[in-house]
């Protein structure tokens, strides 16, 4: 049988995600030149901005997600994000949108509309940091679970 529930600010949904951050992140992805750590950053942190896009209306944020990164690595289990709310593994949408950890200037390819590509200057919020934990960086957490609340007021691991 199907699980089917809606997703709205009274019945929101839970994306956690599980981050590598051993030492084994510190290798170039073939390419790119860029460290493994670094990619999975920035598509962490353009998933949540698509998170955030997708919950903006005209009075705010909604908050229909609650968003979690558990990192991970050789100093052992901890909170994904930085700065203001590093402090916990799982935070309502907005409060991602409300303080990201920096602001980045970026540059994208779009289309001129005349079957050219042009740059595009972009601001850019990021919630995580593509540092490789190195010991004692992280918070030592025996365990690190989610739960969520199901219709009907019982709740359940997940």
């Amino acid at each position: 049988m199907a699980y089917n529930s809606e997703i709205s600010r009274d019945h929101p949904t839970c994306f956690l995600f599980i981050i590598d951050q051993s030492g084994s992140m510190d290798e170039k992805t073939e390419g790119s030149g860029r460290s493994k750590a670094q990619f999975v950053s920035d598509v962490l942190n353009k998933t949540i901005y698509t998170l955030v896009t997708n919950c903006s209306k005209a009075d705010g944020v909604r908050n229909y997600f609650d968003v979690g990164i558990i990192a991970y690595g050789g100093a052992g289990v901890g909170s994904g994000f930085g700065g203001a709310i590093s402090g916990n593994i799982l935070h309502g949408i907005s409060k991602l949108s409300d303080h990201p950890l920096r602001v980045e200037d970026r540059v994208r390819k779009m289309g001129d509309g005349a079957g050219g590509i042009i740059d595009q200057k972009t601001k850019f919020p990021v919630c995580k940091v593509s540092s490789v934990a190195r010991p004692g960086q992280l918070r030592r957490h025996t365990h690190a679970c989610c739960f969520a609340q199901e219709p009907g007021g019982h709740g359940g691991l997940v």
